[in-house]
């Protein structure tokens, strides 16, 4: 009998220590990792970021269809105690049925010395250098890169766990967010070349909008933030894109993805505003 106990004493002691260790190695939950990774954004100095996004619409109104595709493709960097970024973005837009209104530019953008550097060229015509203060404007644009702007989609949102990624090489945790629509809307229409919409109506976002997602990705080791991905689908009808009545029954359906990665965080960055763009013309 004794060595029944035993036994039964010692089994007790490997289950209870089992779970002791399981529990040590499990995943926060989704409110602590949110906790966790505003915490470690705290630590960051510096960082990578790529961005990748795409725009399909799709339009009709008294017979005629109209349909557009924009495509995204960046990347940048940031120092957060400079207070420097540069970014260069790609954006092309394909117009099958109108050719004439096809494009694709290319965007260079710096801040530095709390100064705002930008150049937008063609393919065939290399644009000018101009400089500006820094504003809303400008930082709209530049917020696409801004991890701290883009953590902020966890604000007040409704989160899951999604089960650990190997996202390029970094073991990170998944969150599945129900984001405020309001924000997600801001965050997905600041991408460089993406069109603004400015539906600023929460009642109209509602409305509109019929799909909407967004995940967050951090390092499971550091909690630094690893990459952001949105989508979107709505449908407009001439009276919430505020079109005059006689387009009768037009309407126009917009699905919208983003993805943002961010990587080599305080790895050391050095961002030099180019040769040609120290002699820019100054703006308003």
């Amino acid at each position: 009998m004794g060595k029944a106990w035993k036994a039964a004493a010692l089994l007790l002691t490997m289950i209870v220590g089992s779970v002791a260790v399981s529990s040590c190695n499990s995943n926060p939950t989704a409110e602590q990792l949110v906790e966790k990774a505003a915490k470690a954004l705290e630590k960051v100095k510096d960082y990578r970021a790529t961005m990748d996004g795409t725009m399909a619409i799709r339009a009709q109104a008294q017979g005629n269809q109209m349909q557009a595709n924009i495509t995204l493709s960046a990347n940048g960097a940031v120092d957060t105690v400079k207070k420097a970024v540069e970014m260069t973005a790609d954006v092309e837009m394909d117009s099958p049925d109108q050719p004439a209104a096809s494009d694709k530019f290319t965007i260079k953008l710096y801040q530095v010395d709390n100064m705002v550097y930008l150049k937008m060229s063609a393919p065939n015509q290399d644009g000018a250098w101009v400089k500006t203060a820094p504003s809303d404007e400008t930082a709209r644009q530049m917020a696409a890169l801004d991890m701290a702007d883009q953590l902020s989609i966890l604000d007040g949102a409704t989160a899951k766990l999604l089960p650990d990624q190997n996202v390029e090489g970094v073991l990170s945790i998944g969150i599945e967010v129900t984001p405020d629509l309001q924000k997600l809307w801001q965050n997905i229409m600041r991408q460089p070349g993406m069109q603004d919409m400015d539906v600023d109506d929460p009642d109209m976002l509602r409305q509109v909008v019929k799909e909407y997602s967004a995940k967050v990705w951090v390092d499971k080791k550091s909690y630094y933030l690893v990459k952001v991905e949105y989508g979107l689908k709505a449908d407009f009808s001439p009276e919430t894109l505020g079109l005059p009545e006689q387009l009768g029954t037009g309407s126009m359906t917009m699905d919208v993805h983003v993805s943002i990665r961010f990587y080599n965080p305080n790895k050391g960055i050095t961002i030099t505003l180019p040769n040609e763009a120290k002699k820019a013309t100054q703006i308003p």
